[in-house]
């Protein structure tokens, strides 16, 4: 299944200051999300619209929060993953793996957001490294937000996203998406 939501209508719509959340949220409801990890968590942003009933951040840094995660891993998806294998994180049931990788263009710096900069890894690497936890964790769901929609495992739902930046270089025509992958 595929959707394209503009920006503009989920603003006129609601009064959400970040419009991703909405379309987060649609996706989590869409996979009857309760427990949500999230590999990429940065200030939370995805979650100001409607937070799940578990959400569980793992980040390298611990950002200023706008919304808190109720668990906190601060390491790279790499060493989460790791940290998993061994059995030293563990958790009975999770739902979605979610994964938003920073720099989907090499060379642009996002000047107005530090976290979207902090790069360890490519975003190759953070994707599928969250896919190697999401089946390590047995997750039923990927959520991915990127700016193409690689082939990685079974899509559920896409949807296309037209945004609108303040950013003077964006090499993607201000279209992102978020792609709802079946695992199990």
């Amino acid at each position: 299944m595929y959707e394209l939501i503009d920006q503009r209508d989920i603003q006129r719509k609601t009064r959400c200051r970040y419009p991703s959340a909405v379309v987060v949220s649609k996706l989590l409801q869409r996979a009857n999300a309760s427990t949500v990890v999230d590999t990429t968590f940065g200030k939370g942003r995805f979650y100001s619209y409607l937070k799940p009933d578990k959400l569980i951040g793992v980040d390298p840094i611990r950002w200023e929060w706008i919304i808190k995660p109720d668990v906190f891993h601060q390491m790279t998806v790499f060493r989460f993953c790791r940290e998993i294998e061994e059995g030293k994180i563990s958790y009975d049931s999770v739902d979605v793996v979610v994964v938003d990788p920073p720099a989907w263009n090499d060379g642009i710096r996002y000047n107005r957001r530090d976290e979207y900069s902090y790069i360890i890894g490519t975003a190759k690497m953070i994707i599928d490294y969250s896919l190697k936890a999401a089946r390590l964790l047995r997750s039923r769901y990927l959520l991915l937000h990127f700016n193409r929609v690689p082939d990685i495992a079974e899509i559920d739902y896409v949807v296309q996203f037209r945004w609108f930046s303040r950013y003077l270089y964006t090499e993607n025509k201000n279209s992102s998406y978020y792609i709802l992958y079946r695992l199990y």
